[in-house]
């Protein structure tokens, strides 16, 4: 069966404020909940790092609530690729642990003018997908490049049923979710903030093989230009 291809475009209209409010909540919420239930069995000097992460998880999830009758502009800084990922890696550590799933990353640093915490989101939502659609005992393989422009390259690839070709075409739009407990506001919001970014997102899959989701970002917005 030959691999399907689809660009994604974000539509205007969706999702809203309040759904990306409830999303980035709902990742709180299950990273508390995978670390309380990896932790029970020992809390020792060794889970020390499990607590700090829940503390960790349990006050973004406190700032996100009170922030959330306060919407306000991201700011625009130029932020290190690297800290996007290890940050992104830190949160995914309990899922992926959880899973039996290997997270490899090979990333090529560089800065980027953006929103840190929205970059965060999407490549955390990109990455948790990916992991989620992971046989235990597979890798999900995070990759960032610079082009030779300047342009940056992402890449965020795993080796798991792959997408439905039916689905491929509506892949970006809230409520389009191939898991049952799923609701489609991941991918969504992340195509949003990479479209905020001028940027494009790919994603390739081929049912039994996996998928590869690719963002492209400009190393300098026309904003900047």
């Amino acid at each position: 069966m030959n691999p399907v291809a689809m660009t994604l475009v974000a539509m205007p209209s969706e999702p809203t404020e309040l759904d990306a409010r409830t999303h980035a909540i709902k990742n709180c919420a299950s990273v508390i909940l995978i670390l309380a239930s990896t932790m029970e069995p020992h809390v020792d000097p060794g889970a020390r790092q499990r607590v700090t992460q829940l503390v960790n998880a349990s006050r973004r999830l406190r700032e996100l609530v009170t922030r959330h009758g306060h919407p306000c502009d991201g700011v625009r800084e130029d932020v290190r690729i690297a800290d996007v990922v290890q940050l992104v890696v830190d949160r995914l550590g309990p899922q992926a642990e959880t899973s039996g799933v290997q997270l490899a990353v090979d990333s090529a640093g560089g800065t980027l003018h953006g929103d840190f915490a929205e970059l965060v989101e999407a490549l955390y939502n990109v990455s948790s997908n990916a992991l989620y659609a992971s046989p235990p005992g597979s890798t999900v393989r995070i990759t960032t490049r610079r082009s030779a422009d300047g342009d940056h390259e992402w890449s965020v690839e795993d080796s798991g049923c792959g997408i439905p070709a039916s689905v491929m075409p509506r892949l970006g739009t809230a409520g389009v979710t191939t898991r049952a407990e799923g609701t489609g506001l991941g991918l969504s919001l992340a195509l949003q903030a990479i479209t905020r970014h001028e940027g494009v997102m790919r994603v390739e899959s081929e049912r039994g093989a996996g998928t590869v989701v690719m963002i492209w970002l400009p190393g300098k917005p026309t904003s900047q230009a």
